[in-house]
């Protein structure tokens, strides 16, 4: 009988959940970086739109509790993916990807 390790390594599985994880940690990164921009933007143009100085609301506060979240979650997918590629291949993300296509079949279409 063969260990799970093994069986992962062989089948396309580690792979894609890498990849899965991978493509989730952009996913997040993306929204924890334009949450508190959207944020900004909001305030800057209620300053420019009042020709004052707005009062700091509620809404700055949770734009910057939810990009606390997301960096929360982007740091638990971040090591989920790494910790599964180390168990799996002995590397990390990238390099578990990097060693996994060089075994995919390449076809010339011409």
């Amino acid at each position: 009988m063969k260990r799970l390790r093994t069986v992962l390594r062989e089948s396309h599985v580690a792979a894609v959940t890498i990849a899965v994880l991978m493509f989730w940690t952009i996913v997040v990164s993306i929204n924890a970086v334009f949450g508190p921009l959207a944020g900004i933007a909001s305030y800057l143009l209620k300053a420019i739109l009042i020709l004052d100085i707005p009062s700091f609301d509620v809404a700055y506060q949770l734009y910057l509790i939810n990009s606390g979240l997301y960096l929360l979650n982007l740091i638990s997918l971040l090591g989920a993916a790494w910790a599964f590629s180390r168990w799996v291949y002995g590397v990390g993300p990238v390099g578990a990807l990097r060693q996994y296509g060089k075994r995919i079949p390449r076809r010339k279409h011409a």
